[in-house]
């Protein structure tokens, strides 16, 4: 019995090594590249969220409610109060944030996401369908292509310790039916089966529930395996957006123009797609194209309401509404400001709301309301600067 035993013991080891050499570690999530700040605006005007990520396209749930859009996206929050934002995409690290909301608040989420993947980029002209880029969480992948189709099969994460167990579930069964017909046949055991046998039989009964398990986790979770769409930026992404401001530098407004919106439409996750718009809708009205100047803005304020673009897209919107003589329109895009780059947007776009309803109470008569709005700039803004100027336009009026 100690003959078996001893070389026994040291099989059955190994075959546990054998599956603890397949473990995978995984890493910690660190967050500090996403952050949140508050900009203060009037109870008004309720309480609004701006979450922009980098790259864009990533998924957002608040309070465990998933939204139907992807980053960037602007969120407008019914009641102010305690939430919990995650913010999460295929191949990069998810990002949960707690967030405080009060009336009149408007927070701001931007940050560069953490890169755990990788992203595959296809350029259209390789005729693969659908072309762009595409986000991967780490991990092995099987590759095929059938015709003009890529195939993508990711392989289970836990895939070393099936083939750890594959291996280690025979070797310790064989060991422990050698030990109990050892023991059964030996006249030294009287027909009992030791503690070590039956320890070792019940670790491979362990060994097999655990590879059925994992069998069983493996089917369930190649159904929910998704990637997202992502920008890869080739090489080139830049020469092309570099050539469309070469263009507006020369004063080709034209091409410039062209130039913009051939950008946006094939780089649509492109973190510079925003600005090329905004500038497409500028040259748009520059040049009198005033339809599509409103389809540019109106796309920019959908699909990407960033930050940085916000105020300037709503003047511009603003100036278009003016120029068609549609008022009350205007007025409503200049409410939409709120002065997310600068504070002294919020005072120019009253100072633009007064001027307007001064100049249209020339031809409606309508003094009151052009009074209203000065006083109205002259109480929120005591301390500025052109307070004399603002009073003197307020006592003009008749």
């Amino acid at each position: 019995m100690t003959f078996l035993t001893a070389p026994g013991r040291i099989l059955f080891i190994t075959s546990i090594l054998l599956t603890a050499l397949c473990i995978n570690l995984s890493s910690q999530e660190n967050f500090d590249a996403v952050h949140s700040r508050i900009v203060r605006v009037n109870p008004e005007k309720g309480q609004k969220i701006f979450i922009s990520t980098r790259p864009f396209g990533a998924r957002i749930s608040i309070n465990g409610e998933e939204l139907t859009g992807r980053t960037p996206q602007f969120i407008d929050l019914p009641l102010p109060g305690n939430s919990t934002v995650e913010i999460y995409m295929t191949g990069f690290e998810r990002v949960v944030l707690p967030l405080e909301t009060s009336p009149g608040s408007i927070t701001i989420i931007e940050g560069l996401l953490k890169k755990t993947g990788g992203i595959i980029f296809f350029p259209e002209e390789t005729g693969l369908q659908p072309p762009g880029g595409y986000s991967f969480e780490p991990g092995l992948y099987e590759l095929g292509r059938y015709e003009n189709q890529m195939d993508f099969t990711p392989v289970y994460p836990n895939q070393n310790w099936i083939d750890g167990l594959n291996i280690a579930i025979p070797i310790v069964t064989v060991f422990t039916g050698g030990m109990m017909i050892a023991e059964a046949l030996s006249p030294r055991s009287n027909g009992r089966i030791s503690p070590f046998t039956i320890t070792a039989l019940a670790i491979d009964l362990l060994m097999a529930g655990a590879d059925i398990g994992l069998h069983v986790h493996r089917a369930k979770w190649r159904k929910t395996w998704e990637t997202d769409p992502a920008e890869a930026t080739p090489l080139w992404v830049e020469d092309d957006y570099q050539l469309a401001e070469s263009s507006l530098a020369s004063g080709e407004l034209l091409q410039a123009r062209y130039l913009f919106n051939r950008f946006a439409m094939i780089y649509p996750l492109n973190e510079q797609t925003p600005e090329a718009l905004y500038r497409s809708a500028r040259l748009a009205y520059m040049q009198g194209d005033f339809e599509a100047c409103f389809g540019r803005l109106k796309l920019l304020r959908k699909d990407y309401p960033i930050p940085g673009l916000w105020d300037r897209g709503w003047r511009l919107a603003a100036d278009l509404y003016f120029k068609a003589n549609q008022l009350e329109e205007g007025l409503a895009a200049l409410e939409m400001i709120y002065g997310l780059e600068d504070p002294v947007d919020l005072e120019s776009a009253a100072f633009r709301k007064a001027s307007v309803l001064t100049d249209s109470a020339v031809e409606t008569g309508d003094t009151k309301r052009a009074v209203d709005a000065w006083n109205l700039l002259i109480k929120t803004w005591p301390e500025s600067v052109l307070i004399d100027e603002y009073r003197a336009l307020r006592d003009s009026q008749p």
